[in-house]
């Protein structure tokens, strides 16, 4: 692996020798088995060809899950329209996007609305450690009428293995909500 420049770096430690030729980029296949899990990543630095080395370990948490519901709205056409994003570490492999509308009072599923993931740099910037960040955004709308007023509901996010939502699949559980009026 080829070092490159950092004068941060020696900057901030002026001591340590070799300190502004320490930069590197390296990349690493991601894969369903490693979702969830933490591994270590070692950096070896070594000029023996005995192997005898100094490691240096940086552990990698592949088990991070974000989401953010940026708007929910009730239109006169009675419908409860909502926009947001989830990305989750553990959405590898999982390709189908579901948001679900959820009474928790019945502890039921009421609708379940599949979606295609919307762009979004503003979460690839804030949550550049998650995967899937930039392409984590939905928008849905679920019937909604007044049978549903006053009812304590909930919003889920999921990412499944499977067409219809089912499998092995991860979810994002929104606040409880519950509007008085239709």
């Amino acid at each position: 692996m080829a070092l490159s420049p950092r004068p941060d770096v020696a900057k901030a430690f002026p001591d340590i020798s070799g300190a502004g030729q320490s930069g590197f980029n390296a990349k690493f296949d991601y894969t369903a088995g490693m979702a969830g899990k933490k591994l270590r990543v070692y950096f070896r630095y070594t000029d023996d060809p005995a192997g005898n080395a100094t490691d240096y370990v940086s552990l990698a948490d592949l088990s991070k899950s974000a989401a953010y519901l940026d708007s929910m709205s009730v239109s006169f056409g009675k419908q409860l329209h909502m926009a947001g994003w989830f990305a989750s570490d553990l959405s590898i492999g999982k390709p189908y996007r579901f948001v679900i509308l959820f009474d928790t009072a019945a502890n039921r599923e009421l609708q379940r609305v599949k979606f295609e993931p919307a762009a979004r740099p503003d979460v690839a910037k804030a949550q550049p450690g998650i995967y899937g960040s930039g392409q984590s955004g939905f928008n849905a709308a679920f019937d909604y009428d007044a049978s549903l007023v006053g009812h304590k509901l909930q919003i889920i996010a999921r990412y499944s293995d499977e067409e219809h939502g089912e499998g092995k699949y991860v979810d994002y559980w929104f606040d409880p909500f519950q509007n008085t009026s239709p």
